[in-house]
């Protein structure tokens, strides 16, 4: 019987990433006896942790960053022949990108060897689970965690290769030597199958979920008389396109008033606000940046919201789609990565992922009272079948608790 999870995370909970691992940790916590946290790195300033449930134990950042890093990596007994078995295979040395993306990886990897093989030593191995919520788990291919059942999930940016310059550090063999593998999309699970040859029977389809069990639908048609009200949630980065929502915004005509709020900041976010000064006065623009989870939660259940959109050339499962849809809101975003496997006809629109500006505001201009209706009630529908929280870490937990 698992007794002791071992989680391996990015940097919770540290900084203010790894927002959904916050909410699935609330499950795990109620149903086994001990948690341990140990993340990779810390890529804020403040060191002050984010609060967890009592039975949970987290350990300081493994690799610190910059130059400090190079230190620890460099110096302990940590193993290395995977890795330069991996240098050699993929002939790392004659790609820069690779080369950064190798070196980056192996001195995480081996300062987090050491940190992990203190933390867990005293844990008895039968009642015991790791479970790393990133596919980089290098730890996992080390002869000294084999006698450990071990568990990882697959999310986009850790685990496509077309997002990585299709190189990602041991992916296979990390893959080989977990007891379940499990995928946030099917997109992801067939993947795994067709590419990596993984057993089927090895793989698990894990959504995640988000909460809101209390919310009621009150469906307001779009009409030509009251102002559209857009959102989108993302970071202010490139492969976002943030850029364009901006430009199908000046497709509206000025007897279309448009109230568009952006969550989320980085490092394009100043950029982006100049963009918009030059939008026509009937288009306001505010740009929140970075809020607390339920921040935007009450945004959304306080707010007449039209439209969510998500403009991104990749993507996995977005979460800002669930907590979107689970009040209601419809959805138009790019068909990129397991997107299609959230938004559909009847509740949003997909648009191609090299989409043209005029095409986003042409989709929300011609939207009808009864089909817009529809897709509220089918955007909350979609949450409740296949992406409530209660539901997926429920699921989530029983198949943890039967890794054998």
């Amino acid at each position: 019987m698992i007794k002791n999870l071992v989680c391996f995370t990015a940097s919770f909970p540290y900084h203010n990433r790894e927002a959904f691992f916050e909410a699935e940790l609330k499950y795990l916590a109620k149903e086994f006896e001990h948690l341990y946290i140990i993340p990779m790195y810390n890529p804020g300033i403040n060191q002050i942790a984010r609060n967890t449930p009592p039975n949970v134990t987290y350990l300081p950042p493994a690799s610190p960053q910059g130059f400090r890093r190079i230190i620890k990596g460099l110096f302990n007994s940590s193993p290395v022949k995977q890795y330069f078995k991996d240098f050699i295979n993929n002939r790392v040395y004659t790609n820069k990108r690779h080369l950064k993306n190798w070196i980056n990886s192996f001195l995480v990897f081996r300062a987090l060897f050491a940190e992990t093989k203190k933390a867990i030593a005293n844990l008895n191995e039968d009642d015991t689970l790791l479970y790393s919520y990133w596919a980089e788990a290098p730890l996992f291919t080390t002869n000294y965690f084999k006698k450990y059942r071990k568990a990882i999930r697959m999310h986009g940016g850790d685990f496509y290769l077309n997002r990585n310059d299709n190189y990602l550090p041991l992916r296979q063999e990390i893959y080989n030597n977990c007891d379940v593998l499990l995928p946030i999309s099917e997109d992801i699970k067939s993947i795994l199958i067709q590419h990596y040859r993984i057993d089927p029977q090895k793989i698990q389809l894990s959504y995640l979920g988000v909460s809101n069990p209390s919310y009621k639908i009150n469906p307001t048609p779009t009409t030509n008389n009251r102002t559209l009200v857009l959102v989108s949630c993302s970071n202010a980065v490139a492969l976002k396109q943030i850029d364009k929502i901006i430009a199908a915004l000046h497709f509206f005509p000025e007897n279309t008033d448009v109230v568009w709020h952006h969550f989320g900041d980085g490092p394009l976010l100043e950029n982006l606000k100049q963009q918009a000064r030059a939008l026509p006065k009937h288009i306001q623009c505010e740009f929140h940046g970075w809020v607390k989870p339920q921040e935007l939660l009450n945004f959304y259940e306080h707010t007449s919201i039209d439209w969510l959109i998500n403009a991104s050339k990749f993507e996995g499962v977005p979460v800002s789609i669930m907590e979107a849809m689970s009040y209601g809101i419809p959805v138009i975003a790019t068909d990129v990565g397991a997107t299609r496997e959230i938004v559909n006809q009847q509740n949003g629109y997909l648009i191609p992922g090299t989409f043209e500006p005029e095409q986003l505001s042409r989709l929300i201009l011609q939207t009808n009272s009864t089909d817009y209706a529809n897709k509220r009630k089918n955007a909350r529908k979609t949450w409740q079948e296949k992406f409530n929280a209660d539901k997926n870490y429920l699921n989530l937990i029983k198949i943890l608790k039967q890794v054998n």
